[in-house]
């Protein structure tokens, strides 16, 4: 089987078709959202940053979480084995972005330093912080719950400053 060159639009159809098959609206609309985020905030903290490879980011940012489909522990390993089963040509800048984007990875290039502070900083994102809340409501604490409503509140506050 020929091997399938990897483009940002390649990437983002195929996170999209991955996604699709998630059980669950909440949980799919979460990670659509994710990834969408990480990608947009990847982009533009690297904005003006001669030496990073943005198309590498982009697809990278699409395709960090595709293993969540399978596992939610090795998520980032399960991703590679998917984009290598479907004969996806991944080279060394996309795998490091891919592999150690998580809160314990330790990226080796700097695409792969921007994809991890990118996913880190999504999660301050209202959006993303409601979905995340709807997707695990009756699976959290009361106290946990409460704790999250609270950054949301705080984070919704933030942003109307921001926009006066």
């Amino acid at each position: 089987m020929d091997k399938k060159t990897l483009t940002p639009q390649k990437a983002k159809e195929f996170a999209l078709e991955i996604f699709s098959q998630i059980e669950g609206e909440a949980d799919r609309e979460f990670r659509i959202f994710h990834v969408k985020a990480v990608t947009k905030t990847a982009l533009a903290l690297s904005e003006g940053d001669g030496s990073v490879d943005r198309e590498v980011l982009e697809m990278a940012g699409w395709l960090h979480d595709i293993g969540y489909v399978e596992s939610e522990q090795d998520h980032a390993e399960k991703g590679i084995g998917i984009l290598e089963k479907e004969n996806f040509i991944l080279n060394d800048k996309i795998a490091d972005c891919i592999l150690h984007h998580g809160l314990k990875g330790k990226p080796r290039t700097k695409e792969g330093k921007y994809l991890q502070m990118a996913d880190k900083i999504s999660f301050i994102n209202p959006g993303v912080l409601e979905i995340f809340m709807k997707r695990n409501r009756g699976k959290m604490k009361k106290e946990e719950m409460d704790f999250l409503e609270k950054m949301l509140e705080e984070a919704m506050g933030y942003l109307r400053e921001f926009d006066r």
